[in-house]
């Protein structure tokens, strides 16, 4: 969990920085900014630091003591950068600090006026101020001091830190107390021409002089003793470098040149020396890196014969020099080391000792090729023996649209469904890491196990929307996990995801962070002593094992209702958290669905979805899984598609391709259509990445080229009996195939015990599964045929075991088994070197071999060739064996001898004569007295251990020789070319038309082994012409010993150890010390930041030796930075109708967020419509008002009848009519808020004609009647 400490350097400040404006929102960066004049700040522990000037603020600027009412005590980091129109800087005492690169770039900028207060001023706070004449401090400044020539310095005066590089002094003396011209002091100087270093000045930095176009002479004093890299670069005018004759390290001689005392050393050569020619000191052996880089005037150039070594650059931009002076021979030039970039040196005419011009011509040829991700190397060679490389940078990747420009890599290998994808891997290296919310038109929606782990580089991760999944340590020890400030007590969140809890520190009741939607998988996992969680509302999905073995979790509150929780995705394995007792927020309604509203169907590959709606306006989704493709005879029942694509040909199909969806253990069908499977065809599975196992029917009789390339997930595949044909590749490349299974009922193929496939006999191996885990494999005796691609692709291989029986090895056997080291082969090496070997061979052929030891017989004689001659009596047969000659001793020989005719075998003995010793030392052995019948019969004949098999044909109506077999032979080194016309019958042959053997042709001698200062080594030329290194085709030579040749390096005193002189033979390591001088002591620089302090974290600094540089304990000296506690601003987001209000309050220095003060919605009720309705006396009818509310609210509803002896009108809106007449009803809708809205209408109550005539006879006439009586 703890973050990975590093110092802050100047990149990563700049890095830092642009990674916070990229990353927050705009209303977070003006939340935690005021501004006020030109001058935008921000407040901590009630004192102001300003972060930015406006870019247009021109002309003599005063920094005020206070912003806001808050003392001004800080200038940040580049606050003034740019602001070229500014000429004059005022501070007041209150400021603290000015940091890195604060006044950096302002053009116009020429005077500083730096108050009392100032402790500390960043490395490059006023670089490249062109127009800067003088930097002035307070004389109450106690930590820095400048001069009458505005030059900064520390108190002491110890240091000189920054001279103004507009100055108007043409002549500059470094004060008496100076004892350091730090870094870049004197860089950019526009006037100086002449500076003189003081008699106390011990060190001058790096980049010290740099740029100083106007500077002619540098005097150096008697006590400086370290120079830093590049000091005078850029110095186009310097003439010279002048040193106190009394220095102990350094000297110059009479043009100005820089040495070492010794002069063994040349440091530097003055770029603005006119001079056309230099000849370097005799005593010279090294010439520096960079030491004549850039001399323009420099045509000619005297090195003696000392020099052992030129350093990378030394003469680049060295544009005129065309003659180089050596004072050693040729020979000895070679053995000069010559670094890098220094092709004009190369390039000139050169003159040796004796007078011996030569100009180098050199050809250059890629020797490696640079990749993605190794350097390349880029060989020279000059015809006179001298030679250099260099080296071609790595290409890098170049991920466009997450495809590797150079290499094909994906930067984001992806699985997909067709539309959406998972990331499972990645390629890439960014820093600040942001995965695109869609990568090759899919959309990301979940993140692989272990995706990023161990990517230390990224230190910023930002995640899409879209992302519903995050596997186990997707994340993992990346430098983002690794950074403890990410963590928030005890718990990495990556936006609203949440991706790990550490088991140590979550412990009791945890709260989820508000706003998080996605718990990865194992978030929680192991936590034992978590015993509630608290989710907020935003929680929607808690992946798999979130909340595995939490075994003392008790409690899950949910910040929603019953219902909504049922909405979230949760993970498998997560029994211990829905065991637990769950609290949900009450729910008020109990809400029933019956309305569709919208609505989805579900697609093979494509979920779908209801939404419904309640009485009360409230709605609910509910989500349907795609099914995925059903197949039913070979077509998808959902959506149509194919399961395999087919051909059809002579009533036969041929599978050509399968579905992408297929996965898992597939058993392939016997027929498709009605038709039979027969074949399966090229490359008709290859890349699929899914499936694990196949079953071929026995039906199939070929499998195609490349039929299962590529399938990396395949694991078990059986081959029925009935497949006779397969096609070369077939399975190569399938990461995790171990072994073939073959039907033992098969005539043309079979497997061993270890799975790898053979022909029938064991006579040719065809397949060495790549998924095996075997380095090392023994190929079974027997086999004579090492088949085409047999091992191709299997990297893993380190050593194999070939037998004597092998007689052919095929094209690509073992291409691309790049692993392979080691060949031990069973017979003798004169028996390998009659193995044909084809193309693509490379790593078989390279790789080292041993061979068995030769038997006695073979001692003095190996078999070469058999020839059988015959005549038409059959009765008498001779075989003639060529013998060549391996020892002194040649003499007769057994033959054992096993005729085979039919079924019957018989061992015969007979002795070998020899008859005939030919010219090129071969020996013909005549093997005689011996008897077979039969027209055809097989003949093995053995000698030694090796056995030779013979096929006799024996038709004597046909005695002659049938020569229908022609080879055009191609002359070679050592034999000859011609027409070879062989018997097809017995392969004796003859030859014509001969070509005379080409002869050798030998190439550069290579050296086999270095010669020693005082012992021999060996050389050899290769032909080129036959390109064999065997003997008779290499010519040796002997490299005669040259003696010592010793490199000088020079181990300058460190504060701890003392320095000495250290002499290096680079050809024999011989090796002594001498010259050897006490340890400096050490001596501590200016404080910088290794961890820097956060809100809620303790920061660490350190002070480090200046002279040795060293971060081990004893060398430097750390203090502890407190937090600095957060600094929350508010920023107020209003309810709106449909949304909560809240405040958000956001820390201005590291992001975090939290919200509080939630306001409800204003959602309300909006209108009411009713319809006015006509009923009958005694009807009852209920009204339905439309009601317009905003979704979510709740309401209740009111119903008043202005005259209810008319109708009527319950709390549900029913109207009951009562007495004729036309009454009005309202309906008033109060919202949870106490909004209303009413609408009115009329309802008219009438009789029908039996109501009619009983009011006429009931109410009116008997009302008539009582009124006339």
């Amino acid at each position: 969990m703890s973050g990975k400490t590093k110092t802050v350097k100047l990149l990563s400040v700049l890095l830092a920085f642009v990674m916070l404006l990229g990353v927050m929102p705009m209303g977070s960066l003006i939340a935690s900014a005021e501004t006020e004049g030109l001058f935008m700040y921000n407040v901590k522990d009630g004192k102001a630091t300003i972060i930015t000037c406006q870019n247009d603020a021109s002309g003599d600027i005063v920094i005020p003591e206070t912003l806001g009412g808050y003392p001004v005590e800080a200038i940040s980091v580049y606050s003034f950068s740019d602001c070229d129109k500014i000429t004059s800087v005022t501070m007041p005492d209150s400021v603290k600090t000015i940091g890195v690169g604060a006044f950096a770039d302002c053009e116009k900028l020429a005077v500083v006026k730096i108050g009392a207060g100032v402790i500390s001023i960043g490395s490059g706070a006023f670089t490249d101020c062109g127009s800067l004449e003088k930097i002035e401090v307070s004389s109450a400044n106690t930590v820095y001091k400048s001069d009458e020539n505005g030059a900064l310095y520390t108190y002491d005066k110890t240091d000189l830190l920054v001279y103004p590089t507009s100055n108007t002094a043409t002549t500059f003396v470094v004060a008496s107390e100076v004892e350091e011209i730090k870094d870049n002091a004197f860089a950019g100087s526009q006037n100086a021409k002449t500076i003189i270093l003081g008699d106390n000045v011990k060190s001058i930095g790096k980049n010290a002089f740099l740029g100083s176009r106007s500077l002619e002479m540098v005097m150096i004093g008697s006590a400086v003793t370290s120079i830093g890299n590049d000091a005078f670069e850029g110095c186009e005018k310097l003439a010279g470098i002048s040193v106190h004759v009394n220095n102990p390290v350094l000297h110059s001689d009479e043009a100005g040149v820089l040495y070492s005392k010794d002069k063994k050393q040349l440091i530097k050569y003055p770029n603005g020396k006119s001079s056309v020619s230099y000849t370097v000191a005799d005593e010279t052996e090294v010439i520096n890196v960079l030491a004549f880089a850039n001399t323009k005037a420099l045509t000619e150039i005297t090195i003696g014969k000392n020099v052992k070594e030129i350093g990378a650059s030394a003469f680049i931009g060295c544009d005129l020099i065309s003659k180089v002076n050596y004072g050693g021979s040729a020979a000895e030039w070679k053995n000069v080391k010559i670094g890098a970039n220094n092709e004009k040196l190369l390039s000139a005419a050169f003159n040796f000792a004796g007078g011996v011009e030569h100009t180098h011509t050199y050809t250059s040829v890629t020797a490696k090729n640079a990749t993605c991700t190794e350097t390349g190397v880029m060989s020279y060679s000059c015809e006179c023996g001298h030679n250099y490389t260099e080296t071609i940078p790595a290409l890098g990747h170049n991920f466009v649209n997450n495809t590797c420009q150079n290499c094909s890599m994906k930067e984001f290998v992806l699985a997909s469904d067709g539309t959406r994808a998972k990331i499972t891997k990645y390629n890439g290296s960014a820093t600040y890491l942001t995965i695109p919310a869609t990568i090759e038109g899919y959309e990301i929606i979940a993140i692989g196990d272990n995706v990023f782990e161990g990517k230390t580089s990224i230190v910023s991760i930002v995640i899409p929307a879209g992302v519903k999944e995050i596997g186990s340590c997707a994340f993992y020890k990346t430098g983002y996990y690794n950074n403890s400030a990410n963590w928030e007590n005890g718990v990495l969140y990556i936006g609203k995801f949440l991706i790990e809890a550490n088991d140590e520190v979550v412990k009791g009741n945890y709260t989820v962070k508000e706003g998080t939607e996605v718990i990865a998988d194992y978030a929680f996992s192991a936590c034992t002593s978590l015993t509630g969680i608290t989710f907020p509302a935003s929680v929607k999905v808690i992946g798999d094992a979130a909340f595995s073995n939490c075994t003392g979790l008790k409690d899950v509150n949910c910040g929603v209702r019953k219902a909504e929780w049922a909405n979230v995705t949760i993970g498998t394995e997560n029994s211990a958290l829905l065991n637990a007792t769950f609290t949900f927020v009450p729910d008020p309604h109990v809400h029933s669905y019956d309305e569709i509203v919208d609505e989805l169907k579900v697609t093979c590959l494509e979920a779908g979805y209801k939404i419904t709606k309640c009485s009360c306006g409230d709605t609910k989704r509910e989500d349907y899984p795609a099914p995925g493709h059903i197949f039913v005879n070979n077509v998808c029942t959902g959506c149509g598609g194919r399961e395999y694509d087919i051909s059809i040909s002579n009533n036969e199909v041929t599978i050509i391709g399968c579905h992408e969806s297929l996965s898992g253990n597939i058993v392939l069908p016997s027929a498709i259509g009605g038709y039979s499977v027969a074949k399966i065809g090229a490359n008709a599975f290859a890349g699929n990445k899914n499936i694990t196992g196949v079953v071929i029917p026995s039906t199939v009789t070929e499998i195609g080229e490349k039929a299962f390339f590529n399938c990396d997930e395949l694991v078990n595949i059986s081959i029925p009996a009935s497949v006779t044909a397969m096609g070369s590749l077939a399975f190569a490349d399938c990461a995790k195939l171990s072994a073939l299974s073959v039907s033992a009922d098969n005539a043309k193929f079979t497997t061993d015990e270890n799975g790898v496939l053979f022909n029938k006999v064991k006579t040719e191996i065809l397949y060495y599964p790549t998924g095996k885990a075997s380095v090392t494999y023994e190929i079974p005796d027997g086999v004579m045929v090492i088949g085409k691609n047999a091992f191709n692709g299997y990297a893993s291989l380190v050593t194999v075991t070939i037998p004597a029986s092998v007689k052919t090895v095929d094209e690509g056997a073992f291409d691309g088994c790049e692993g392979l080291k080691k060949v031990n082969f069973t017979g003798t090496e004169t028996k390998w070197n009659r193995v044909i070997i084809r193309d693509k061979n490379a790593p078989l052929t390279k790789a080292e071999k041993t061979f068995a030891d030769l038997s006695d017989a073979e001692k003095a004689l190996v078999v070469s060739k058999l020839l059988m001659v015959y005549n038409a009596d059959v009765s008498t047969k001779g075989i003639n064996i060529i013998l060549t000659e391996s020892d002194k001793t040649v003499g007769i020989m057994a033959v054992d001898m096993l005729a085979k005719d039919g079924e019957t075998e018989v061992s015969i003995e007979t002795d070998g004569t020899l008859i005939e010793v030919y010219e090129d030392g071969t020996y013909n052995l005549l093997i005689s007295d011996w008897h077979l019948s039969g027209n055809k019969t097989e003949t093995t004949v053995t000698i030694g251990e090796d056995t030779f098999p013979i096929i006799f044909i024996f038709e004597p109506e046909n005695d002659g020789h049938d020569f229908g077999i022609v080879e055009e032979l191609e002359p070679t080194c050592v034999d000859k070319g011609c027409t070879r016309y062989t018997c097809s019958i017995c392969g004796a042959y003859r030859d014509e038309n001969e070509v005379d053997a080409l002869g050798h042709e030998y190439g550069l001698w290579i050296i086999d082994s270095d010669e020693g200062c005082v012992t021999e080594g060996k050389k050899y030329r290769e032909c080129t012409v036959c390109d064999e290194f065997t003997e008779g085709h290499i010519e040796w030579g002997v490299v005669r010993p040259t003696g010592h040749d010793y490199i000088v390096a020079v181990t300058e005193p460190t504060c701890h150890e003392g320095g000495y002189t250290a002499y290096f033979c680079q050809k024999c390591s011989h090796y002594y010390e001498t010259d050897f001088v006490p340890a400096a002591g050490h001596k501590y620089g200016e404080w910088s930041v290794i961890t820097e302090a956060s809100c809620t974290t303790a920061g660490e600094k350190i002070k480090e030796c200046t002279v040795c540089e060293e971060t081990a304990d004893g060398h430097f000296v750390k203090e502890v930075v407190d937090a600095l506690g957060h600094n929350y601003v508010s920023d107020v987001t209003p309810p709106t109708e449909f949304d909560e209000g809240y405040t958000t309050h956001i820390c201005t220095q590291c992001g975090d967020t939290y919200k509080d003060t939630f306001v409800p919605a204003i959602g309300k009720v909006k209108s009411v419509v009713l319809q006015s309705i006509t009923l009958n006396k005694d009807e009852v009818k209920a009204l339905a008002p439309k009601i317009d509310v905003t979704p979510g609210v709740q309401y209740s509803v009111v119903y008043e009848s202005a005259d209810e002896s008319i109708a009527t009108v319950d709390s549900d809106g029913k109207v009951t009519a009562v007495s004729r007449g036309i009454t009005t009803i309202t309906c008033t809708v109060t919202d949870q808020y106490g909004n209303k809205e009413s609408a009115e209408c009329t309802v008219e109550v009438k009789f029908t004609v039996i109501q009619w005539i009983t009011w006429f006879f009931v109410d009116f006439l008997f009302s008539w009647i009582g009124k006339l009586f």
